[in-house]
């Protein structure tokens, strides 16, 4: 991955912390609480996608989707970031 992206080990390494510090784990509860409301959501559009909606759903404003799947696009309940934005969401 390194050589692919042409960058060093370090940058890689300062990269992935970057990233790290805006993830946070939601627990089985928490994804539990929001997957009706997910799959009812989804339904329409692809309902295999729920557990991504549901996780969004439960990080409420801060829930964020990082996909190139375009079946999200079709939805407006959750914000969806492509890779080629990564650098904006995380500086």
């Amino acid at each position: 991955m390194i050589e692919k992206a042409q960058i060093t080990e370090e940058d890689f390494i300062l990269l992935l912390a970057k990233l790290f510090s805006h993830i946070k784990l939601i627990s089985r509860k928490e994804m539990l609480e929001q997957k009706i409301k997910a799959k009812e959501l989804m339904r329409t559009i692809d309902e295999e996608d729920y557990p991504f909606v549901a996780a969004a759903l439960s990080l409420g404003s801060d829930g964020v989707i990082w996909s190139e799947d375009k079946h999200f696009e079709k939805q407006s309940f959750v914000r969806v970031i492509k890779t080629t934005s990564l650098d904006k969401f995380v500086s």
